[in-house]
């Protein structure tokens, strides 16, 4: 449980680092090659999408993933939308609260999964404006993957 509690930590603190000044297409065509290409380098079979106000500006599906990543994609999105926190975030606060999206808060599992590996994209004075995902590694994966992704936009 300590284990869990710690690792929540780590994440809330990972977000505070993601802030954006701007981001548009030509943000989201740079970030999706990067996801690209670290899928590709280290042999990962991952779907990526990024969005941008709930239109696809990136979408790619790599050598190895399913079908069925496409689906988690949307069902992860559609659970940073909601909540505007990550969803590696939300299916920590779940498991230490030791409850399920549909108990708490009545969202359908065909619609809302709290799994790893989608997270919010911020813009300094705005707010969330869209949403980078990948699905088809472990969801601590997924996420890191993602988080990374970003730290090499913000950082350059």
């Amino acid at each position: 449980m300590e284990e869990l509690q710690q690792e929540l930590e780590r994440v809330k603190a990972q977000e505070k680092a993601w802030e954006f000044t701007e981001f548009n297409e030509e943000t989201a065509w740079k970030m999706g090659l990067w996801l690209r290409s670290q899928a590709k380098e280290h042999h990962y079979p991952i779907a990526i999408s990024i969005t941008l106000n709930h239109r696809r500006l990136f979408g790619c599906s790599m050598p190895g993933a399913a079908c069925v990543n496409e689906q988690w994609i949307q069902r992860k999105e559609n659970l940073v939308y909601l909540f505007q926190k990550s969803s590696y975030e939300m299916a920590l606060s779940m498991k230490l609260k030791k409850d399920t999206l549909v108990n708490r808060y009545g969202l359908r599992s065909e619609d809302y999964v709290a799994a790893g590996g989608s997270i919010p994209l911020l813009v300094k004075g705005i707010g969330m404006v869209g949403t980078v995902t990948v699905s088809g590694l472990s969801e601590r994966e997924d996420h890191e993957l993602v988080v990374g992704a970003v730290r090499n936009m913000i950082q350059g």
